[in-house]
C-alpha cells in the first residue's frame, strides 16, 4: 500500500501550505495573491477576479465551485517555483494581452480550466514543466495556443485551439495549437488544432528545432483546413505517436512508434480514496506504477520514452500488474488518508519493464482533493 511507502519528509513540507479564501471584489484575487505567502492555497469563491503579476514565489489557486479570472496573468517566478490553478475560468478576455499567461522560468499546473492561451519562456534558459489535465486552451482567434520554450509539458484529456502568429518562435509563422522550442510534449487523448485565419490556416504542432520531439498517444491532431499542415518539424524533429492518433492535413518529419498509454478505469484521487489505473502496452507484460511529486521528466537509456520520476528523483515504487490478452494492466492505487496529501501535487505514471527499453506512459493524476 502507498500510505507505507511515501517518504515521511513530503508529508511533513505539506504540513506548512497556508489555506487562504478568496472572496469580494474584481480585486480581491491580486490583493490576495501579493499578500500571500510562498506555498499559500488561495481558494475562490464564485466570482469574477481581475489578472494579476506575482514574482518569487510558488502558489495554488483552487476554485472548487467555478470562477473567472479576466485579464492577463503574468508569472515572474523562480525555476523550482509553480503557479497551480484548478477550476478557473482563463478565457475571458479580447486581445492577446488579455487572454495569454506569461510565465518565466517556473512551472505551470493546469486542471479543470479554460484557458485563453499559455506561453512559457525562459529568458535565463531554465528549464521548467508545465501539466495540463482535463483543460481546454482555447486562442483560437489570437496566438498560438501553448507556446514552450526549454519546456517539458505533459498533456492529458484537453483540447487546445491555436491562432495564427508565434509569440516565442523565430517568425510570426501560423503555429496553431502547440508550438515547440527546444521543448518536448507528452500527449494522450487530446485534440490539438490550430484554426488560423491572419496568415493562414495554423498548425496543430510546430516543432521549431531537432531538440524539440513530441510523443502522441490517441491525438487529434488538425490544421484548420484538409489542405493545412497538421504537423511540422524543422530541422529534423521526431514526432513519435501511435496508430490511434489521427493527422487531418500535411504531416513532416513524423515517425509511429507503439506507445504505452494510461487511463482511469475509476478515479477517487483523494486523500484515502482508491483509484483504477489503467496501462496499456502489449498483452503478457509487467506494469509498474510509479508515483511521483512532479511531473519533471527523467531520460534513461532503458526507458524508451521519458518517466516522470519527478524534479529531485523524489518518486516511489506503487503496485504492479500483468497485463492481459488484450494488453491492459490494470492497477488499484489507495492514497494514504492523511489530510497533509490535500491540495498537493501526486502523480502516477505506468512504466512496463518485461521489454526492453522500457514503454512508459504520461501521467495521471494532479492535486489530491
Amino acid at each position: 500500500m502507498l500510505r507505507a511507502l511515501l517518504p515521511s519528509s513530503l508529508l511533513l513540507v505539506a504540513a506548512s501550505a497556508q489555506t487562504v479564501p478568496v472572496f469580494g471584489g474584481l480585486d480581491a484575487l491580486d490583493l490576495a495573491v501579493q499578500a500571500a505567502p510562498d506555498g499559500a492555497i488561495l481558494v475562490c469563491a464564485p466570482g469574477t477576479y481581475s489578472g494579476f503579476t506575482m514574482s518569487n514565489k510558488s502558489l495554488t489557486i483552487l476554485a472548487p465551485a467555478g470562477a473567472t479570472v479576466v485579464g492577463r496573468i503574468t508569472c515572474n517566478i523562480q525555476s523550482q517555483q509553480t503557479i497551480r490553478l484548478v477550476g478557473i475560468d482563463m478565457a475571458g478576455g479580447t486581445s492577446y494581452d488579455d487572454q495569454h499567461w506569461v510565465t518565466c522560468t517556473g512551472n505551470v499546473f493546469l486542471e479543470d480550466c479554460l484557458v485563453g492561451g499559455v506561453t512559457r519562456y525562459n529568458p535565463n534558459g531554465d528549464r521548467g514543466w508545465v501539466y495540463v489535465t482535463d483543460s481546454t486552451i482555447d486562442s483560437s482567434t489570437l496566438q498560438v495556443g501553448l507556446a514552450l520554450q526549454d519546456t517539458d509539458c505533459v498533456v492529458v484529456d484537453s483540447i487546445i485551439y491555436g491562432g495564427n502568429s508565434d509569440p516565442t518562435g523565430p517568425t510570426n509563422y501560423p503555429v496553431g495549437a502547440v508550438e515547440l522550442n527546444t521543448s518536448t510534449l507528452r500527449a494522450e487523448r487530446c485534440l490539438l488544432q490550430g484554426t488560423g485565419s491572419w496568415m493562414g490556416p495554423g498548425e496543430g504542432i510546430t516543432l521549431n528545432d531537432s531538440a524539440s520531439v513530441a510523443w502522441l498517444a490517441e491525438c487529434d491532431v488538425r490544421s484548420q483546413t484538409p489542405s493545412g499542415v497538421a504537423a511540422y518539424g524543422y530541422a529534423f524533429s521526431t514526432i513519435y505517436h501511435d496508430a490511434l492518433t489521427t493527422f487531418s492535413g500535411t504531416t513532416y518529419n513524423t515517425v509511429q512508434v507503439p506507445l504505452a498509454q494510461a487511463r482511469w478505469a475509476a478515479r477517487d484521487w483523494s486523500a484515502g480514496g482508491t483509484s483504477l489505473v489503467e496501462f496499456h502496452d502489449q498483452p503478457g507484460e509487467l506494469a509498474v506504477a510509479v508515483l511521483s511529486w512532479s511531473p519533471t521528466p527523467a531520460i534513461n537509456p532503458l526507458i524508451a520514452e521519458p518517466v516522470y520520476f519527478g524534479s529531485q528523483l523524489d518518486f516511489v515504487i506503487g503496485p504492479w500488474a500483468a497485463s492481459d490478452a488484450t494488453g491492459v494492466a490494470t492497477i488499484a492505487i489507495t492514497l494514504p488518508p492523511s489530510p497533509l496529501l490535500t491540495n498537493e501535487e501526486l502523480y502516477v505514471t505506468g512504466v512496463f519493464v518485461t521489454t526492453t527499453p522500457w514503454r512508459s506512459t504520461a501521467m495521471l493524476g494532479g492535486l489530491v482533493q
